[in-house]
């Protein structure tokens, strides 16, 4: 697996980084790329990861919701019937 990862400043902190992709190789130049976006408004809570991502792949998104303290209040799976 490689992974990618993206600095974050947020004002008045220190800044960090998160991973932002994931590539996992499955067969010999055939490759999985999962992708992580953050909500920077909640804290750099997880927003959305996409599997199987980029131009002619599957996009499988799995969008996450979380209350004000942060708590997972939904996730709402790629298929229909994978909710919380």
């Amino acid at each position: 697996m490689t992974y990618t990862y993206s600095a974050f400043a947020p004002a008045g902190y220190p800044s960090f980084v998160l991973p932002t992709k994931i590539t996992r190789l499955i067969a010999p130049g055939d490759a999985v790329d999962e992708t992580i976006s953050y909500n920077a408004a909640n804290h750099y809570l997880p927003q959305t990861k996409v599997v199987d991502a980029g131009a002619g792949k599957l996009n499988l998104a799995t969008p996450y919701s979380y209350d004000a303290s942060g708590n997972m209040a939904q996730l709402d799976g790629p298929r229909s019937t994978s909710t919380m």
